[in-house]
């Protein structure tokens, strides 16, 4: 299992490398962010607990002395995470905030070596220098073209971005060392996060989607809930029950801008730099170093 389980965090990432498909055709129907958020999250809620009710009531029981857990993951590694982001998406270059986003497996290695007392070996140093640095070339951050805007805000808003997705990561580990299973971890993610949004949500906006078009409009909520949190959630989650939480980071926080790239090119014509496909051989290349020491290791 735990040579399957390092693949996980790369399907992961890629899922969420897709969400930009999605944040773009919501930003264009008239949503912000909050709404996109809560649209999320409520449609993924319903759906996991549609699937738990039939598959095993059981897993939607929790200890209340497990409850700060499934809090701090909601609100740390969710809405923190996206409020800091997108915080410095408005004072930084887009190009900059996603540069301080995967800077997150420095804090997952430093937390989990804390935490967990798992090893910080010159590989996972290596392989997330490599990958880090192939994630700033692909988004542009060292094109002589870029503009970039340094903010000292701008600057701690995106670095806290890094440090509440580790958050979830370790939140997320520890409740499985509790013997929970991963639906259970997101169901009550999903329902924290879709409680504390529902009152600044723009529940005209998120109507007006699907009755705009019924079918179309559902079946692009059930999608993005599907691609960009239940199924990246869910292989995360489970992963970390098996490797350690730092390769996980450094395989999902890897693929997420790669598969980004890739779906840019496909989807949006978006021909990247010759620093962008240098970047995108770099990280792909430490994800496949890393995978080989993690096969060596089990």
């Amino acid at each position: 299992m735990k040579k399957i389980a390092m693949l996980f965090p790369l399907i992961a990432g890629s899922c969420w490398g897709a969400g930009g498909i999605f944040v773009r055709t919501l930003k264009t129907a008239g949503f912000g962010n909050i709404s996109i958020m809560c649209s999320r999250s409520l449609v993924s809620f319903c759906l996991l607990l549609i699937v738990l009710l039939l598959y095993d009531r059981s897993l939607l029981r929790i200890h209340l002395r497990d409850l700060p857990f499934f809090l701090s993951a909601a609100v740390n590694g969710y809405l923190l995470m996206n409020v800091c982001y997108n915080t410095s998406v408005g004072i930084l270059t887009l190009t900059l905030a996603s540069v301080l986003l995967c800077l997150c497996p420095i804090f997952v290695l430093l937390l989990g070596a804390v935490f967990f007392h798992e090893k910080i070996t010159p590989v996972k140093v290596s392989c997330m220098l490599a990958a880090v640095v192939g994630c700033a070339l692909i988004s542009g951050v060292f094109d002589s073209h870029s503009e970039l805007v340094w903010s000292s805000v701008g600057i701690l808003t995106g670095l806290g971005s890094a440090f509440f997705n580790a958050i979830y990561t370790i939140n997320s580990k520890q409740l499985t060392e509790r013997n929970y299973h991963a639906l259970t971890i997101n169901i009550y993610v999903f329902a924290i996060t879709t409680l504390i949004l529902t009152p600044f949500a723009d529940w005209n906006a998120i109507g007006a989607f699907v009755s705009a078009a019924p079918l179309k409009g559902s079946a692009f909520y059930f999608s993005q809930a599907l691609v960009t949190s239940i199924l990246p959630n869910f292989f995360y989650a489970f992963s970390i029950k098996y490797i350690d939480s730092g390769n996980a980071a450094i395989l999902s926080c890897g693929a997420e801008p790669t598969a980004a790239m890739l779906l840019g090119i496909l989807l949006y014509t978006e021909i990247p730099a010759p620093s962008g496909l240098l970047g995108l051989a770099l990280t792909i290349s430490a994800l496949i170093v890393l995978t080989k020491a993690c096969k060596t290791e089990s």
